[in-house]
């Protein structure tokens, strides 16, 4: 098993229904490991197997809902959760961390 952790951004959704349709239906997928869905920040937090499906074919399915999901940033390494994947994937806000942690804008 390969995990890949993703953050993806979600448009359209209006209410608690959204959020609960969303993790139902695409909880249902084979591969996904786990969803959460935040309406107030309008994101998806999912952890998937890559050697089963694909983090864009998670947002796929919520596209195909009718919503509009797209991937924050393309997974690397298997972790694409934006500025500190330890945070986010806890759950606790990430903006204390450095996106770019020793880059040098040259």
């Amino acid at each position: 098993m390969e995990v890949c952790i993703a953050i993806l951004d979600v448009e359209g959704m209006t209410c608690d229904s959204c959020v609960k349709n969303i993790e139902s239906n695409v909880g249902k997928l084979p591969g996904l490991i786990s969803i959460q869905v935040t309406l107030s920040s309008k994101e998806a937090l999912v952890k998937v197997d890559k050697t089963v499906i694909s983090v864009d074919a998670v947002a796929e399915k919520i596209n195909d809902m009718g919503f509009i999901a797209t991937v924050r940033n393309p997974p690397k390494d298997g972790i694409a959760t934006g500025p500190s994947s330890e945070s986010t994937a806890e759950g606790k806000e990430a903006d204390s961390s450095p996106a770019t942690k020793g880059a040098s804008p040259r």
